[in-house]
């Protein structure tokens, strides 16, 4: 099994409405979520280790967890909130993003939130990203 750990967050993506008013959806994301995702679509076993909130938004991350067969065993719920992240589109085909991280389920996931004895049964681990760069 592969295991992908580190942030799963809701992305509000922008986009035009036919008034070119400015909308953003939601949607499941995160590099290391988006890695098991894919992962997972080739039919490799893949768990996602990483702690979502169980707000709203973390249970919007479970189900696109469950629903795109990814071992949920590794993941853990908090109160904190889930992280969100908003991304505007330029005109010029480039985006900014703004994080809202501080105190999130994604960036309070500590040592001991790590299974003994997982590193056992596990092939290859993918760390990602932001969470990566991120100082607490």
């Amino acid at each position: 099994m592969i295991i992908a750990c580190g942030e799963a967050l809701i992305d509000f993506i922008s986009q035009k409405d036919s008034n070119g008013n400015v909308l953003y959806e939601p949607c499941p994301g995160g590099s290391p979520l988006n890695t098991a995702i894919t992962i997972g679509r080739t039919g490799v076993p893949v768990g996602f280790l990483g702690r979502l909130s169980n707000d709203m938004f973390g249970d919007l991350l479970m189900d696109y967890i469950s629903q795109n067969k990814i071992d949920p065993s590794f993941v853990l719920r908090s109160d904190e909130p889930t992280t969100l992240s908003f991304v505007k589109k330029r005109d010029d085909h480039m985006s900014e993003y703004a994080f809202y991280a501080q105190n999130s389920a994604t960036w309070n996931i500590v040592k001991d939130d790590i299974p003994p004895g997982l590193s056992q049964s596990i092939k290859c681990f993918q760390f990602g990203s932001i969470s990566m760069t991120m100082q607490l």
